[in-house]
């Protein structure tokens, strides 16, 4: 029987069927005994805990980051231990893989859906459920590193706890994650992986080497170049929860460069006003776009935003900011992007500080924390410069933003900087297909828990993303790690000619579709 788990939205609106399915599956899942619940307890004993409802870890951890999907209550969540609480065992990874196994087999016996969580940042809502939710979150173990700068962690593992163990430990094997120091590799790496260090070094799926994977009938796979050779295709920007559940991945480390080596890097935030977002867009797309090597060193996001509830509130909080980092000091960076500081446009606030990228990277200090509030995403890969027409729309869509009830969270645009080291691979060389775009386009909009416009800013949301679609703005493609689940077809956004390779690879190691949701990969057939 199919969970509510399984629907996409028509446009914003839920499915009329959709809460009622959910409470169905809810209630089928209330029905395991209880015995049942006790014997899967037993069975993981050592590698993971399980929570119930009404439990104070369970209470306090069933939320996704997206609160907008709250409602999708599991039925039990399976914590995995980090391999550092796993005492007195000489293989304390695998005892993690026979865990996840057992539950994987425990699930499929009852007919009980399972969604896999690392950091819980899944913009739709993927990582609930009202089945078994499998939680990663708190893994903090760093494997030593080979002599060859090859590390190993558990897919919980946040940047917020890697890049200061890298830094006070293993400054030779810095790898590129994402820009909020909360989202977890798994998701992340999965997705392909998008931050301040790609342009530079490129996606953190590039520099996978290996993972470990618990397949659909419980089984443990190592996939790397040179075993299970398309499912390391695949999971390099597949997206998550796919083929199976992975516990643990190795990347390639890059050495870090030490202060006196190139080490040092310059953090900006510089904000305008939102009449100067029109030119600004231009100078940073020429940015981006040039093909000189040096230019790789800048990573950023530009945003276009406001907040408030009332129009005054609004107008008020208007602004155009970019924030990110450059790989080099203050003086070179006011030298080479002087455009971006005193003209075509004087910004109204500037704050550039030089320093060690470690410390930049360890203090989360250039990284925005995406809050846990209710919200909606909509994305898109731009592929061409945006024209005139095309930046005074964003600008005109920010404007008309409807207000929410969120005191300081509200609705708009960000940029994220593509190109450089990510564009240097095929689109096929992975499973991450948007390799020639030049931003990744995210609108964003949030609101209060108990918010009287969020039917409004639903409708800003998708009326704005239609319209960039309909004038062909942003691209038919859209970011994976992105997912957004009204998408009619997400198929071809996410994943373009890679999708029928993406299929055949699913039913070879998932072939009865046990791993699935609204936009799983679906098996091939026939």
């Amino acid at each position: 029987m199919a969970d509510a788990d399984d629907f996409p939205l028509t446009g914003n609106a839920f499915r009329s069927d959709w809460f009622e399915r959910q409470q169905e599956a809810a209630a089928r899942h209330r029905l395991i005994p209880q015995r049942d619940w006790e014997a899967l307890a037993k069975d993981i004993k050592g590698g993971a805990e399980l929570h119930l409802p009404g439990t104070a870890w369970y209470d306090a951890n069933y939320r996704p980051q997206n609160h907008f999907y709250s409602y999708l209550r599991p039925a039990g969540i399976v914590r995995i231990l980090d391999q550092a609480k796993i005492h007195d065992l000489t293989d304390p990874q695998g005892l993690v893989n026979t865990a996840v196994g057992r539950v994987v087999r425990w699930a499929r016996d009852h007919k009980m859906r399972i969604a896999v969580r690392s950091g819980g940042h899944s913009y739709a809502g993927f990582s609930a459920t009202t089945g078994l939710l499998i939680d990663f979150g708190g893994q903090q173990t760093v494997y030593e590193p080979t002599t060859d700068n090859k590390i190993t962690f558990g897919t919980g593992m946040q940047g917020r706890w890697l890049y200061p163990a890298l830094r006070d430990r293993y400054p030779n094997a810095y790898i590129p994650t994402g820009r909020c120091p909360t989202v977890a590799i798994g998701g992340l790496a999965l997705g392909g992986g998008a931050g301040f260090l790609d342009r530079k070094w490129g996606l953190t799926c590039d520099q996978m080497l290996q993972s470990t994977m618990v397949t659909a009938d419980g089984k443990v796979l190592v996939c790397d170049a040179q075993h299970e050779k398309d499912l390391f295709w695949a999971i390099r920007g597949a997206g998550q929860g796919n083929f199976g559940i992975h516990t643990s991945f190795q990347f390639q480390g890059q050495p870090l460069p030490t202060a006196g080596n190139g080490g040092i890097a310059t953090f900006f935030k510089i904000t305008w006003n939102i009449e100067d977002a029109f030119p600004l867009i231009d100078l940073v797309q020429n940015i981006v776009e040039e093909k000189d090597e040096e230019f790789d060193k800048i990573e950023g996001r530009l945003g276009i935003s406001t907040y408030g509830l009332k129009k005054e509130e609004i107008e008020k909080n208007l602004n155009t900011n970019i924030i990110g980092i450059y790989h080099g000091g203050k003086d070179e960076f006011e030298d080479l992007f002087e455009p971006l500081i005193k003209g075509p446009v004087s910004p109204v606030e500037v704050e550039i500080v030089e320093g060690p990228l470690a410390e930049f990277l360890s203090e989360s200090y250039a990284f925005q924390t995406i809050p846990s509030v209710k919200y909606t995403s909509k994305s898109g890969v731009v592929d061409r410069p945006f024209s005139p027409d095309a930046a005074q729309k964003i600008i005109d869509w920010v404007k008309r933003w409807p207000g929410s009830a969120h005191p300081t969270e509200g609705g708009g645009v960000a940029l994220f900087t593509l190109g450089g080291a990510i564009n240097r691979k095929a689109p096929d060389e992975t499973a991450f297909f948007h390799r020639r775009g030049i931003f990744f386009f995210n609108i964003d909009a949030s609101f209060a828990e108990e918010d009287p416009r969020q039917g409004a800013v639903l409708n800003w949301a998708q009326d704005f993303y239609l319209d960039m679609r309909e004038h062909r703005y942003i691209s038919e493609h859209c970011y994976q790690s992105f997912p957004d689940r009204s998408l009619a077809d997400w198929e071809y956004a996410y994943y373009g000619t890679n999708y029928p390779r993406l299929q055949r690879i699913k039913a070879h190691y998932d072939p009865e579709n046990f791993f699935r949701y609204a936009q799983s990969i679906r098996p091939a057939t026939g």
